[in-house]
């Protein structure tokens, strides 16, 4: 009888590189064979310590996890094609391989390299970036007796980490063409500057730093891109302004719709500042001593600000000498109006006794301003 040997395919040296944060959970899969293959058997193997030892195996029908390490921390799709590790720890960092074996006698194979990030990288830097500016995210230069052999910056793009820039200090290589020509570097690379960015740009970057012995440090950044703060305007709402108080109401806003927008109010008399505790985009307020008092409403986002201010003492001073104004006109237009009134009066009550008699004119010698008007 001749041993059947299993034959080979896939390629397990090109690995799928999968990170993961410490305590979190990192999912791996392989794609589902063609409906004319059919799966014998399925079995998930980890490098541990340079050997591979299986940590699960079994069929659509049932599966046994073999590793105490990963117990109670793992979940599978139904066909065992996709493996779920949960509460990861620094140990679960390493090779995986699933091993899926065919009723033909064929075995396909992949590799998974899952590097589990904690430390500095569980404790994320978050970056706000103005929409069309800029971003800079740094890395502490390590120690003087510490030698770098690599960087590299990586993009969470789609829930897979995308290498955009990589390289030494002598040179660099930008690999990720949505950030084609967008990307400055100090001279260490150490520094990382993002340019004209977008809304795409935002997500989770990180920085791997490889030193001569191969030890990895890292660190992320979560960088949320916002929409620019449109220029504020101030509209005032007088409810009483007497020679002793002025009371008015302030509406802070924007001409255009922006998310995330939040108001802050400063009060400034005689060079003293103060933030009133107001946090909305409507303030009222009742002076009685309006002199050199401005107010200033700044509109903001994480990312920018922007400011407009007024000063009461002229919105008191204008709407008062309005509002005198048009006391005055309230006592004055009604007497402009009767003696603009009184020549059309006199005329109609002419016409409607004219019918009494023939109409008197000017050429009949009448004059109304000296005889009064005809009885």
């Amino acid at each position: 009888m001749t041993d059947v040997k299993p034959r080979i395919r896939g390629d397990a040296s090109v690995q799928v590189h999968k990170p993961a944060l410490l305590h979190g959970s990192v999912t791996i899969s392989y794609p589902p064979p063609q409906k004319t293959e059919t799966v014998e058997s399925i079995t998930w193997k980890f490098d541990k310590t340079g050997e591979r030892v299986s940590i699960l195996a079994g069929t659509k029908r049932y599966h046994v996890v073999y590793a105490s390490q990963f117990m109670d921390r793992l979940q599978t799709s139904n066909d065992l094609l996709t493996l779920t590790i949960r509460d990861l720890t620094m140990e679960d960092s390493g090779i995986y391989t699933i091993e899926v074996a065919k009723s033909n006698g064929s075995t396909e194979y992949r590799s998974f390299n899952v590097t589990v990030y904690g430390g500095d990288a569980s404790v994320q830097v978050h970056k706000p970036a103005p929409l069309h500016g800029s971003v800079t995210i740094s890395y502490s230069p390590p120690d003087k007796g510490e030698t770098v052999e690599s960087i590299t910056w990586k993009f969470d793009k789609n829930g897979e980490w995308t290498s955009i820039l990589g390289g030494t200090g002598k040179y660099y290589v930008v690999d990720d063409s949505q950030f084609m020509d967008r990307l400055q570097t100090s001279e260490d690379l150490f520094t990382l500057t993002i340019m004209n960015v977008t809304m795409e740009d935002s997500g989770v970057y990180t920085t791997e730093v490889v030193d001569v012995y191969g030890r990895m440090k890292y660190r992320l950044y979560n960088i949320s891109v916002y929409e620019p703060v449109p220029h504020p305007g101030i509209e005032v709402e007088v409810k009483e302004n007497t020679t002793d108080r002025c009371n008015v109401v302030l509406h802070c806003s924007v001409p255009s719709y922006t998310s995330h927008l939040s108001y802050l109010w400063i009060f400034s008399k005689y060079e003293d500042i103060y933030e009133l505790n107001i946090t909305g985009s409507t303030m009222q307020m009742s002076l009685t001593d309006r002199r050199d008092v401005e107010i200033l409403c700044t509109v903001q986002n994480p990312a920018e600000q922007k400011s407009v201010s007024i000063k009461v003492q002229d919105i008191c001073t204008s709407t008062g000498a309005r509002g005198g104004r048009s006391l005055r006109l309230l006592i004055v237009k009604p007497l402009q109006c009767v003696l603009f009134l009184l020549p059309l009066i006199i005329y109609l009550t002419i016409i409607t006794d004219g019918r009494k008699g023939p109409l008197p004119t000017w050429e009949s010698g009448w004059d109304w301003r000296t005889q009064g008007p005809p009885v």
